[in-house]
């Protein structure tokens, strides 16, 4: 089971969205503008080698994330693909602080 969910982890990738199909991507309206924003510098997140190990119940290690690399731009739109389970959740749970 541990082996699966590693070759799982390991089809995780973080790519531009435009790299991404057009047929998978939900139409953008026409006319879309935000207003009242206040002015922030740009920020950019990069992560290398990223790993997240937890404990279940029985004291066993599991590894959630191993070896994770990525970076997501300011201004550009990023999607994070994988099959269920393979950790873009937990990835994006540590990126934001709530782990």
């Amino acid at each position: 089971m541990e082996t699966d969910r590693l070759t799982q982890l390991q089809q995780v990738q973080v790519v531009p969205a435009q790299q991404v199909a057009a047929t998978e991507l939900a139409p953008f309206p026409k006319k879309c503008t935000i207003s009242n924003l206040v002015k922030r510098p740009p920020v950019n997140i990069e992560f290398h080698d990223l790993k997240f190990t937890t404990h279940n119940a029985k004291g066993e290690t599991r590894h959630i994330l191993n070896g994770i690399s990525g970076r997501f731009l300011s201004g550009e739109l990023s999607c994070i693909l994988g099959p269920s389970g393979a950790g873009k959740t937990t990835l994006m749970n540590i990126l934001i602080g709530y782990l």
